[in-house]
């Protein structure tokens, strides 16, 4: 008799779990999938030239910015600069924010910065340049610096993030990433490149002028950057 009341709880028991269970998960279906959604996205493309008051090259590079019809725009630069001890470094940031539209008669607009935890660029399957956002950092985007700079490879990069044709990847979790396509540049032409090649010119011929000057400080050649 004890035996068959044991069971009796036991099967009891078992059933109020499992009515448990589905009151609490039986109507919740969880999965994943990729899918793809037709999107339109807008691209500003530009070359960064900045000078300083004696008007010499301190910063050269490449910006780009892109944002699509649901408000989220994401922007980078990568950029050679010039920095105060008469080194020249390159640097990469990116950022990324969610616009919302406040007040449809004033088109006011409220701008929520989305935390990053990494950024990259890539193209043809090969990562171009990237990085992890520091965790002490109080910035909510990307902030680079590469302790070399190579003219002839820098350039290339430069060049290649202006005409387009490549991928950002923008990772707000770890392991998971937004892939944003960046079309080609249809108003790219080789005649363009002169701007940054000649800002190149200018930034290495001010590296020289200011280490011929006993490394002086120029406060204003950071203006602008960081």
């Amino acid at each position: 008799m004890a035996l068959i009341t044991r069971i009796i709880v036991f099967l009891l028991s078992l059933f109020f779990i499992i009515v448990l269970l589905g009151a609490t998960t039986g109507f919740s279906d969880e999965f994943k999938g990729e899918v793809t959604n037709e999107n339109y996205r807008l691209y500003t493309i530009e070359w960064i030239y900045e000078k300083n008051e004696e008007d010499r090259a301190v910063v050269c590079g490449t910006k780009v910015e892109t944002y699509d019809y649901g408000g989220r725009r994401i922007f980078f630069d990568h950029y050679a600069i010039l920095l105060d001890e008469g080194k020249i470094v390159t640097q990469f940031r990116m950022d990324a924010v969610q616009v919302s539209l406040e007040n449809e008669d004033t088109v006011e607009t409220k701008k929520f910065r989305i935390k990053l935890y990494a950024g990259k660029i890539s193209k043809d399957g090969k990562d171009i340049l990237g990085g992890t956002r520091l965790e002490e950092s109080d910035l909510k985007g990307l902030r680079v610096e590469f302790n070399t700079f190579k003219p002839e490879e820098d350039l290339d990069d430069f060049i290649t993030l202006y005409k387009g044709g490549y991928d950002i990847h923008v990772y707000v979790f770890p392991l998971v990433n937004i892939r944003i396509p960046v079309m080609e540049n249809p108003l790219y032409t080789p005649e363009k490149e002169k701007t940054l090649l000649s800002c190149i010119d200018d930034l290495i011929q001010n590296k020289e002028y200011r280490n011929s000057h006993g490394g002086e400080i120029f406060p204003e050649q950071s203006r602008n950057v960081g």
